[in-house]
């Protein structure tokens, strides 16, 4: 009896062969499409978010149409304001601690 062979029929000898430099780039090339265009995908919603989202930034508001008050070029602007006693209340005691100790300013002799 004769031994089998090992490898079957029609296959090289030598199955491996390197991957050639051509190839190699040919797989990088076709890598770094793949990654930047999957990429551009995933951003391009995104980039017109941003888009519309500046448009209404940079928008100038509309003129006041008649008898409107607020949200418009010209209309009203609500002010908060603290109350009249409010701050005369806070500086109160600041005033009175800086007229009980004379500043450097301040003679200490009326004298003349």
């Amino acid at each position: 009896m004769t031994s089998p062979d090992p490898l079957p029929r029609g296959l090289p000898d030598d199955p491996f062969r390197p991957t050639s430099r051509r190839r190699k780039l040919l797989i990088a090339v076709l890598a770094l499409g793949t990654t930047l265009t999957i990429g551009l995908a995933m951003l391009t919603p995104h980039a017109a978010a941003v888009r519309a989202a500046l448009a209404l930034k940079f928008a100038e508001p509309p003129p006041c149409a008649p008898g409107q008050l607020r949200g418009c070029v010209g209309g009203m602007m609500d002010i908060v304001v603290l109350p009249v006693s409010a701050p005369a209340a806070s500086a109160a005691p600041a005033a009175a601690a800086s007229a009980a100790v004379p500043g450097p300013s301040a003679p200490a002799s009326g004298g003349g």
